[in-house]
């Protein structure tokens, strides 16, 4: 109603009206917080074993905004690695939130394996699989890089360099590099353990490469058919890998010893040399050579006399039958726990050496036949010779002939037995003509 007052100071109605007022309530509120989510923390502290982390929020996200797949967040080790995230799950989403729009304050993070080491790790948001980070119900979302450290303690921790013990070529076999390490040092608890990784490189100043790895911790040794062994070298170094995919660092490093036969070497010769690479597995190795008739299980067996060096190269006397041979060089440890490096086999061929008795001298001093020679005696020393006259009886002996005799003996027919030093034996009549 319009009151209004007239001239004597009466109110008098002048007129009226009526006003309608409608009131909708929505079941689906769009009322929201208008600010950025961010972490409350900055830093949130976790067990050693611990493989989940819980986060804050300052204001509610929408649970749609949560990839499930942990693509959101980047988790960094303190030394530099990615920690792979993989799952993320909001936290009591339907229970907290108003009916049909599914927020919440707290995330469950799940890492793919525990924290094994002590440290500060650093975990950022980033926009993930979904095109963007966390967001509320305003379209607010958190900024990338919004980080929290992660302080990992009481974690237990290894470090400790695997000692390489021996790399030897394969004695039986000639076709592969064994490689032998020690037990782990210090506070090694094999609970942890996840595998040995065998590294290997051909250069000093390559970089390491992973050949293998080995998931039996009471195994020591580690042979690698890839190499050649007749022709090359190859370093190689052991790491313990724990189950939190932390490695032991390469301090230690042997390679395997490479004998060659070099090419000037003649067929012919009583003797033939050899070279090889100087071992590094222990301090001032001393080496042995020894040679066997080739066969496909070689018994090696000491050069007569033993030869024992510490240069690395040496030259043998080949034996003295006809046939192919190896001959090969390996190292001791001296005290403690005996080790034996071998080098690979080298061949060598050593040709037909036949002795042939001529059965006519003609001792004259002209220069031809005037002595009792045997062809090919200088592959055999030590040669025995026995020769009889015609009534048996001895008139010359010697243990080391020397194609010498025959000048002073008598006209006529002898017989002659020439003892080699392999046992062999030839025998024959013999004619001085004078």
């Amino acid at each position: 109603d319009d009151w209004r007052q007239n001239a004597l100071g009466n109110w008098v109605r002048a007129g009226w009206f009526n006003l309608d007022i409608q009131f909708v309530f929505d079941l689906n509120p769009t009322y929201c917080e208008n600010i950025q989510p961010k972490f409350t923390q900055k830093v949130a502290n976790v067990r050693c074993d611990q493989d989940t982390i819980q986060l804050h929020f300052t204001t509610e996200i929408t649970c749609n905004t949560v990839s499930p797949d942990g693509s959101e967040f980047r988790l960094i080790a303190p030394y530099g690695q990615q920690v792979p995230v993989t799952a993320t799950q909001p936290i009591l989403c339907n229970t907290n939130s108003t009916p049909g729009i599914f927020k919440t304050k707290d995330i469950l993070l799940t890492t793919q394996h525990g924290f094994y080491r002590n440290g500060v790790y650093k975990l950022y948001t980033k926009s993930g699989k979904d095109g963007d980070t966390f967001g509320n119900k305003c379209k607010k979302f958190m900024a990338e890089f919004d980080t929290v450290r992660v302080v990992v303690s009481g974690c237990y921790e290894y470090s400790e360099p695997v000692d390489i013990t021996n790399v030897t070529v394969d004695p039986a076999t000639n076709n592969a590099a064994i490689v032998e390490w020690a037990n782990p040092a210090g506070n090694f608890d094999p609970s942890f353990f996840k595998h040995f990784q065998i590294l290997k490189k051909r250069d000093p100043a390559a970089n390491w490469d992973p050949i293998a790895t080995e998931p039996n911790v009471t195994v020591r040794s580690f042979r690698d058919s890839t190499l050649n062994v007749t022709a090359d070298t190859a370093y190689y170094s052991v790491q313990v890998v724990l189950k939190s995919g932390i490695a032991t660092p390469v301090a230690d490093s042997i390679y395997n010893i490479l004998l060659k036969y070099p090419s000037t070497n003649n067929i012919d010769a009583l003797t033939g040399d050899v070279q090889w690479s100087n071992y590094i597995g222990w301090n001032t190795p001393s080496y042995n050579a020894e040679w066997s008739a080739a066969a496909t299980t070689p018994a090696f067996q000491f050069f007569n006399p033993n030869i024992s060096t510490v240069n690395n190269q040496t030259n043998f006397v080949k034996p003295l039958e006809a046939g192919n041979y190896f001959v090969r060089v390996y190292t001791d440890e001296l005290g403690g726990n005996v080790k034996r490096a071998y080098s690979n086999w080298v061949p060598f061929e050593v040709p037909a050496r036949d002795v042939k008795a001529y059965n006519v001298i003609t001792p004259n001093n002209d220069g031809a036949n005037d002595y009792f020679e045997l062809d090919g005696l200088k592959f055999w020393p030590n040669t025995k010779v026995t020769i009889y006259n015609r009534w048996g009886q001895v008139v010359f002996k010697t243990d080391n002939y020397d194609n010498k005799w025959g000048p002073n003996a008598e006209e006529g027919s002898y017989y002659y037995i020439v003892e080699l030093t392999n046992g062999n034996q030839k025998q024959g009549m013999l004619k001085v003509i004078k």
